[in-house]
């Protein structure tokens, strides 16, 4: 029988607005572990610090990854319900935690024949909108955290403006290969996307390196990227003035962006990685959706008096290694 405390339990978890997933990386050889799986959301490690007395800890995750879970299975049960909100209009945030070394952005990015949680994420949702989607420049940026509409002469100047100038050179692709055939596409799609509207998406990616933040895709500066700074918008929400907010209409576009900004992150050498990252970087991934058709009283198509508009943001952070500076003996800054 449900009690009035049991429901009040339930509907705790119902709201809860953080989840907490932990993934088992293989061993590299066979060796003893100290780490022993109890449950799908309960593990338990035996500390060995003090070998006269062995101390059992147990931890309790939303979900626990064993070391053969696939990538697949991690994006279906951990990013993809945060993908279908964002569609809708919602915010959704996923940041990966742990030593260097320990399968961060692995797990994050992933290899071209087996993507990881953000590839899984952009190729599913141009899959879902490819026919959905406004024509380019449609949707601006207002600068200050929020998006406009244009009409339809400044758009088509926009447009041919980018013609024009080709800001993305031919010597830039050909030093990012092929981005078209990078990742693996399974051909996911989301199943409730609003046919009603039309969807643009826009990307923008911010490293953070020692409590100041820079521009990873800012390239008005040839020498050192400036610093940003921290505002509130007219909903009291932060966001970091001056960012390059960038339109794209595939997938290919969306990557040509990532490899760009992966070139200036800040990475260096630990006791622990060859390559470790110094800094966080956060990959923000904005979908606008308008609605373009609503129904009269009669029950047929009809174009509403004011667009609606929605705007769904996530924000895929890989984190600096969580590590001390005494264990990967790292220097300076």
């Amino acid at each position: 029988m449900e009690t009035p405390r049991s429901r009040e339990n339930s509907m705790d978890r119902s709201r809860e607005s953080v989840h907490v997933f932990c993934r088992l990386k293989p061993l590299e050889n066979e060796t003893e572990t100290s780490i022993k799986l109890l449950s799908p959301t309960t593990l338990t490690i035996r500390s060995t610090a003090d070998k006269s007395t062995k101390r059992d800890v147990h931890y309790i995750f939303n979900h626990i990854f064993t070391s053969y879970s696939s990538q697949k299975e991690i994006f279906d049960h951990v990013a993809l319900p945060l993908l279908e909100g964002v569609i809708n209009g919602k915010n959704g945030l996923l940041f990966t935690y742990g030593v260097t070394g320990s399968g961060k952005t692995y797990t994050l990015t992933g290899e071209p024949n087996n993507p990881g949680i953000m590839p899984r994420c952009i190729d599913t949702l141009f899959n879902t909108i490819a026919n959905f989607q406004t024509q380019k420049y449609v949707i601006k940026s207002d600068k200050m955290n929020g998006f406009e509409i244009q009409s339809e002469s400044d758009a088509v100047e926009d447009r041919f403006r980018e013609t024009r100038t080709n800001k993305i050179s031919k010597t830039n692709r050909r030093a990012m290969g092929d981005c078209k055939s990078y990742y693996t596409n399974d051909g996911s799609r989301l199943t409730n996307l609003n046919e009603n509207s039309l969807y643009c998406v826009f990307i923008s990616y911010i490293e953070i390196y020692n409590n100041i933040v820079f521009d990873l895709l800012d390239e008005s500066t040839s020498t050192r990227p400036e610093s940003k700074i921290l505002r509130e918008d007219s909903q009291k929400n932060m966001y970091v003035n001056g960012s390059v907010e960038l339109e794209v209409k595939s997938a290919a576009e969306a990557y040509e962006l990532f490899f760009k900004g992966q070139k200036r992150k800040r990475m260096a050498y630990t006791a622990l990685n060859a390559e470790s990252s110094r800094s966080h970087s956060i990959f923000n991934i904005r979908i606008v959706q308008i609605e373009q058709v609503a129904q009269n009283s009669h029950g047929q198509a009809a174009v509403p008096e004011n667009n609606i508009m929605r705007v769904g943001q996530l924000s895929l952070v890989d984190l600096a290694g969580s590590e001390r500076c005494s264990r990967t003996q790292t220097t300076g800054k």
